[in-house]
């Protein structure tokens, strides 16, 4: 594609295959949406960019061991983004010299926002440019994008932002955490680990801080990080002279779990009858509630009423 045209690459689930030379080579504005584009050439990588590409869709493949990068990025803007899926098994490229399956060299553009990026032989993503890794809105998104590397997830020489996603590798998520200079505000970065096909891979997200305010108590820790989209897990315990600490959550214990009822139910059932009636009324609340529940919830049986 030469400079000054504009493309969209759309191949309606049809692939693309080559043994040798480079699939695509593109100087001016490419859009890739769909389809697959597999090479298995040891002379070039399947797409070449000095332009403006972006890839939502489809899948590029590099599938020789001795083969170069998916993609190389050189002096163009490069975006990943939708479901796109880009993989390299390259691992012995000749001279030794191993490819990613993205490589983004100096002077380049390389915005990650969505996909997948899998290396199987060496590092996901190659980084000697500009590189931001998800998008800077307030939340931090674990699940997409995915850059994962049997060496390295992410390699770079450079500082980036990493903003949402997961960052995978087996003998670390990065070759140096301190390049990501940039995270969401309130977040900080998360290590783990991860079981994929027997090898366990180190991970790297963003996790958000969350303040545990013990209302004039005392608490330790008084933060914690916690992952997008999953359980905080188990929290500290806090104190207070003359309070006992009953839970980090309001779950009436008289029956309302036996019988279906809603703690909000339950709550707005005692704080009602105590009202009206004082504390028997609060002792008689929940019973009465669940009573309520269970004759309802025949009549509605009885009449194929379904809600």
């Amino acid at each position: 594609v030469s400079r000054g045209q504009n493309i969209v690459f759309d191949l309606q689930g049809h692939t693309i295959s080559i043994t040798s030379g480079c699939i695509l080579t593109n100087a001016g504005t490419v859009l890739i949406q769909d389809g697959i584009l597999t090479s298995n050439s040891t002379t070039d990588g399947a797409v070449n960019n000095t332009g403006n590409l972006t890839v939502s869709g489809g899948q590029i493949l590099m599938t020789n061991n001795k083969g170069k990068q998916a993609i190389y990025n050189s002096g163009g803007t490069l975006e990943i983004t939708g479901n796109a899926y880009v993989y390299s098994a390259s691992s012995t490229e000749a001279g030794n010299n191993r490819r990613a399956a993205v490589q983004n060299t100096a002077n380049s553009e390389l915005l990650v926002t969505g996909g997948t990026i899998v290396s199987s032989g060496y590092h996901g993503i190659v980084n000697a440019g500009n590189m931001t890794v998800g998008t800077k809105d307030g939340t931090a998104n674990r699940n997409s994008p995915v850059i994962q590397g049997i060496y390295y997830g992410i390699s770079s020489n450079n500082n980036y932002g990493f903003y949402d996603g997961i960052i995978k590798g087996i003998n670390a998520s990065t070759n140096n955490d301190s390049k990501i200079n940039d995270l969401e505000q309130g977040y900080s970065l998360h290590s783990s680990t991860e079981d994929i096909g027997g090898d366990i891979y180190h991970t790297l997200t963003s996790a958000q801080m969350v303040n545990l305010d013990a209302n004039g108590g005392y608490i330790n820790p008084d933060k914690i990080y916690a992952l997008y989209g999953e359980p905080a897990g188990t929290l500290p315990e806090p104190g207070r002279s003359g309070y006992a600490f009953d839970g980090w959550y309001l779950d009436p214990k008289l029956i309302g779990d036996k019988v279906g009822v809603r703690p909000f139910w339950i709550i707005y059932a005692v704080v009602i009858a105590g009202g009206f009636f004082g504390p028997i009324g609060m002792l008689l609340a929940s019973p009465t509630a669940a009573t309520i529940k269970i004759y309802y919830g025949k009549l509605l049986e009885k009449n194929n009423v379904i809600i």
